[in-house]
């Protein structure tokens, strides 16, 4: 039986890893210099997803405004020790990115979805939730900007792909990436199976939708968001037919 999926999940699975597994690097960097020519000196930024702050508190150090949504009190508890220490001020907000209500109140001059965080909401009806919520709390010029992976074509036949792959190998531990994927839906289902020496076995499960940038784009239309610039990176270097990541920017109208 497939295990239970909420909102939370992946945040209880990853909260304690996540930034030695995805520390900050010069992608962060890049990705901040981007927003910051999206935006202005002190934009209002909402990041969606805003985890353990990898990109929230560069971006606060940057002079802009930051707020966040998230739906891990684990990753959440993990921000706000960073703050402690930090000389920035981040507003986290807990909750389920699919209630607007949730929501601080904007509007915001740059909404983020950073590191594939739109494909952690499984079905159309999410995805365009989020998107209807995004619209009605951004300013009239403000940006939307989704970053993504940019996924292999699907298998038509609609089969269902099952792999194991090798994801790390250290002197006293293992982890192994165990994924089911749906080809007719696009969905993932993986767990990270992490053996470490003398100790239980410890899973981390998650779940993912993938979508094109041209789904993503189809759905944006439908609450008035137009896709207006389309990258493979935060240098904003062409999109290609051979390109592995989306960097996509909406704006109203």
């Amino acid at each position: 039986m497939e295990p239970d999926f909420d909102a939370g999940t992946y945040g209880r699975g990853f909260a304690d890893v996540y930034d030695l597994w995805y520390p900050s690097d010069d992608d962060t960097l890049a990705a901040v210099d981007y927003l910051g020519t999206v935006g202005e000196a002190g934009s209002t930024v909402l990041e969606l997803g805003i985890g353990t702050g990898r990109l929230a508190i560069p971006l606060a150090t940057a002079g802009h405004s930051v707020s966040g949504i998230d739906s891990s009190p684990e990753m959440l508890d993990i921000l706000k020790s960073k703050l402690d220490t930090a000389d920035v001020s981040v507003d986290s907000h807990l909750g389920d990115v699919c209630e607007g209500k949730l929501w601080p109140s904007g509007p915001f001059d740059i909404i983020v979805a950073a590191f594939n965080f739109m494909f952690n909401l499984v079905g159309d009806d999410a995805k365009l939730q989020v998107f209807d919520h995004v619209a009605k709390h951004l300013a009239p010029t403000g940006a939307f900007v989704v970053e993504s992976f940019v996924a292999a074509p699907a298998d038509q036949s609609g089969s269902t792909e099952t792999r194991l792959e090798l994801r790390e190998v250290n002197v006293d531990s293992v982890v192994l990436i165990a994924s089911s994927t749906d080809h007719s839906t696009g969905t993932v289902t993986g767990q990270h199976i992490e053996l470490r020496d003398g100790e239980p076995v410890r899973l981390r499960p998650w779940k993912v939708q993938v979508a094109t940038t041209e789904h993503l784009e189809h759905l944006a239309s439908q609450v008035g968001l137009t896709l207006v610039e389309h990258h493979q990176d935060w240098q904003r270097s062409p999109f290609t037919t051979d390109s592995v990541r989306s960097i996509a920017r909406f704006q109203l109208g």
